[in-house]
């Protein structure tokens, strides 16, 4: 359990750094979940290439919307969210 703990406070840290401008620590979220998107992308649209256009597309408003992120949620569920929209 502590593992899940620490990986919420580096994922927090992560979102925060990004917030503040530190592209380095976006790009580690996005490292850290793009698969995990992909995949329910795959589930969704039922096709590898449109799963991954819009996996891409919702890294893409994950990235300009960043700001509205406010933590309610983990951040692979707001960004999840995000693509399930799209």
């Amino acid at each position: 359990m502590a593992s899940s703990g620490t990986e919420q406070d580096e994922e927090l840290q992560l979102v925060a750094a990004a917030q503040a401008g530190d592209h380095e620590a976006f790009d580690r979220l996005v490292e850290r979940y793009q698969d995990q998107i992909y995949r329910l992308m795959v589930r969704a649209c039922h096709h590898p290439q449109d799963a991954e256009e819009v996996a891409s597309e919702a890294i893409v408003r994950a990235y300009e919307r960043l700001r509205q992120f406010e933590g309610r949620s983990s951040f692979a569920t707001w960004l999840g969210t995000i693509a399930t929209n799209l």
